[in-house]
């Protein structure tokens, strides 16, 4: 007598036996179900490296306020290194301006030099008529350019990041110009 497979049809017309789902992967997709609706998962901005594409299709989940809590002093400084280097992606880079001149002007030789080429670039890409067309608040521009001022006029603060600051104090000055 031949023994038949489970899932082969033992006569034509009728169905196999159901199987049922491991109850480990009911837990488990259970668990992942709960812990995705309860609470937005942080994303992992190292995974990116410093690939501008990758940079920006990871940031476009994030708001300004998710990335600028990865500012945050007590984070750990990679982590803090890749929200540094995704500020220039955001919609809105602008509101990040004045916590990267800070970081700037800080003592951590990683986090420093990214922080003043950040506020440097987000600075030479803004323009009035995008701004307004995005309806974006320029309130946030007069505290950044007074933080980079601040930054800039510091003779503790290293002088190639000093002369980068400068510089972006002088594009928002320009800015406000237009």
């Amino acid at each position: 007598m031949t023994m038949r497979s489970p899932r082969r049809r033992a006569c034509p017309g009728t169905r196999p036996p159901r199987q049922r789902p491991s109850p480990w992967l009911v837990v488990i997709f259970a668990s992942l179900a709960t812990a995705g609706g309860a609470q937005a998962p942080a994303l992992d901005l190292r995974a990116a490296g410093d690939d501008p594409l990758e940079l920006e299709r990871l940031v476009r989940r994030l708001d300004e306020g998710a990335l600028l809590a990865q500012l945050e002093e007590g984070l750990p400084a990679t982590q803090r290194l890749a929200a540094i280097r995704a500020a220039p992606w955001t919609r809105h880079p602008e509101e990040l301006l004045t916590p990267l001149c800070v970081l700037a002007g800080g003592d951590d030789a990683l986090l420093a030099p990214a922080a003043a080429s950040a506020a440097h670039r987000i600075a030479a890409a803004l323009d009035a008529d995008v701004l307004l067309a995005r309806e974006a608040s320029l309130d946030v521009l007069p505290a950044a350019e007074r933080a980079c001022a601040r930054v800039a006029a510091d003779e503790t603060v290293r002088a190639d990041l000093g002369h980068l600051v400068a510089l972006t104090v002088a594009q928002l000055v320009d800015l406000r110009a237009e």
